[in-house]
């Protein structure tokens, strides 16, 4: 097992007591706007409060003000302003302002150009400091033969932190390799952490009885519904998973 980066060992910067009062009213009032018809949504106010928040620091109003920027959502689309408080959350070292960064360099957010090192760069950056979506997207980009090594490190760092969907990837370099139960091995896991990928890939195995298992048709379709169920709610884990899908007798 490698010994992997850890986003628990990052230390982010705290806010002052009344600076994170209006990120948490704001994050609640966003959740109330977000419970009603999307015609009533009303984010004028979510806005007032994420921007006080972030103009004295506070990461995370910057990243919820610079997503609703970026999308336009309910506010007047604004990329320049989401770029410009995604390079100050880079500025002071939050990983979650490189990703947004990588992301900007591959969509052209407000102009940047597509550039394949840039996103890279950014991407390893926050995966060194441990963060285990750049870890695994990162591992996604060295997914080329020459390149395999250090794709499953940074693949295997991001599963070690229970990123679900690092455990689909992993699964298939095993598929590869024609370690077909090392690869089983993977969907289950990633299976029991949310991940839909998985669930769709054990589904078809024992719908078809891959990697020599039974065919089993109820235990198919009991995945296929699990997999239906994060459609409605992405939080979703299934740690028994096999007991809630148990072979067919």
């Amino acid at each position: 097992m490698n010994t992997c980066p850890k986003i628990a060992d990052y230390t982010y910067p705290t806010a002052e007591p009344e600076v994170d009062k209006l990120f948490q009213k704001a994050r609640a009032l966003q959740k109330q706007e977000e419970a009603k018809p999307f015609e009533d949504h009303d984010h004028s106010e979510i806005v007032r409060l994420y921007t006080l928040a972030a103009e004295k620091s506070h990461w995370k109003a910057m990243n919820n003000l610079a997503l609703l920027y970026e999308a336009g959502y309910y506010i007047p689309e604004d990329e320049k302003k989401a770029l410009a408080l995604f390079k100050k959350m880079e500025e002071m070292g939050i990983p979650e302002g490189y990703i947004n960064l990588a992301s900007a360099h591959e969509d052209g957010l407000a102009g940047l150009s597509t550039n394949p090192k840039q996103i890279k760069k950014y991407l390893i950056k926050a995966a060194e400091i441990g963060h285990p979506r750049a870890q695994f997207l990162y591992g996604k980009e060295l997914l080329y033969p020459e390149t395999i090594k250090e794709a499953k490190k940074w693949l295997d760092c991001a599963l070690q932190q229970d990123y679900d969907d690092a455990a689909f990837y992993l699964a298939i370099l095993e598929e590869n390799d024609g370690a077909e139960d090392a690869a089983l091995q993977y969907y289950r896991r990633g299976a029991m952490l949310g991940s839909s990928m998985c669930l769709g890939e054990l589904s078809l195995i024992y719908r078809q009885g891959k990697y020599g298992t039974k065919i089993d048709n109820t235990r198919s379709q009991c995945y296929f519904e699990l997999d239906n169920k994060l459609d409605e709610d992405p939080s979703l884990t299934f740690p028994d998973l096999d007991e809630i899908c148990p072979p067919s007798k």
